[in-house]
Parts: structure tokens; sequence; C-alpha cells
């Protein structure tokens, strides 16, 4: 889920920012955070993806500054601006506050898998309670407790979760369905790498 904050001024397809627009990619975030609207996806993915969203709306907020779509103000930054968007797209907006601490687990969990979402898996309810809570470990300690994590997964499960990423990014870039995405042998592919013999 990413905004076209790479397209110049003068396309014609390319419209200003709206709250309507964002409204439906900030209902599927917000529903797989809350863990109520998405089955498959726990809230950790939801996180990640808002750390994400939230800089991609950042860079398109300062293209449409620079576009004159939105009227640059004294004081108010693109990333003030990015949290009053998200939070007008909301069907019941939160807080200001709160999104920053949404962002910031999504970054703390960013930094603990890389671009291999699908580690967000294999981790535990604790290690959860790790990226939620700061006061339970500052940012060094949960990194630190995430990589002796990682060093101690097997590698046929990272490398599982990087086939997976690929496959999903491309997946994505397609719009496939997730009924299209299994019948394309994915479920397959997992079994064979997990089970394959060392």
């Amino acid at each position: 889920m990413s905004l076209d904050e790479n397209a110049d001024c003068g396309s014609f397809h390319e419209m200003p920012l709206t709250v309507e627009s964002l409204a439906p990619a900030v209902r599927a975030l917000d529903g797989v955070i809350s863990g109520k609207d998405d089955l498959y996806l726990p809230p950790r993915f939801g996180h990640v993806y808002l750390f994400h969203f939230l800089g991609s709306l950042k860079s398109r907020i300062e293209r449409d500054k620079k576009c004159g779509f939105i009227e640059a103000k004294n004081h108010v930054t693109n990333a003030a601006l990015a949290y009053e968007f998200y939070r007008n797209a909301q069907d019941n907006p939160t807080t200001t506050s709160r999104l920053r601490r949404l962002r910031l687990i999504g970054n703390r969990w960013k930094d603990a898998v890389g671009s291999l979402l699908f580690l967000l898996l294999a981790f535990s309810k604790t290690a959860e309670s790790f990226a939620k809570y700061p006061l339970k470990a500052d940012n060094k300690t949960f990194r630190s407790l995430v990589l002796k994590a990682l060093n101690d997964m097997p590698e046929e499960l990272k490398n599982v979760c990087h086939e997976l990423s690929i496959i999903a990014e491309h997946e994505a870039a397609n719009n496939s369905s997730p009924d299209d995405i299994l019948k394309s042998g994915l479920r397959d592919y997992v079994k064979e790498c997990l089970l394959r013999p060392k």
C-alpha cells in the first residue's frame, strides 16, 4: 500500500491528495491493526504497513505542496499533515498521539524483520508485548532480543519467508486475489521449502 509520490505535477491523471482517496487504504490498515477485519494478518503487519504508509503520505504531501495542491503553512510539518490526513480518512478518528505510538511499533517491527515481512509470523506474543510497550524494552534491547531470535530461527524458515515476500510483492503488483495466489502453487512451494532435506 503506497501512494504515488513520484508522479509529476503535469500528469493528466494525477489528482490532488484527498481524504476520500485515502479512506479505503486507511480502513484496510485500521482493520489489520485492530485485528478485527483480517483473519490472516496479525496486527503487527498493520503496524509495519502503517509506518510505510505514513512515510509515503508525507512524501506525497511534499509533492502536492510543490504542485500547489496543498498550501504550505508555517510551523506545520509534512509529518503533521500526514497524521491529519490519516485521521480525517478514518471512520472513527483516533488521536495523533495514538497514531504516533502505532507508527513507533511499526518502526520497531520493520527494523526487526527488514524486508522479510513474513518473519513477523514467527514471533511470539511475548515479542509482540516488547514491541508494543517500549518501557519493557528500549529500542536497543528490543533489537538485540530480535537478532537473537532471528539467529535461532531455522534457515528453512528464513528462506520461505524470503520467497513468500518476493511472491507477495509480485502478486500484489498484479492485483491478484488471495485465491489466485494459492492456486499459483504457493501452498506447495511452502511445503517443499519446509520439508526439503538438509
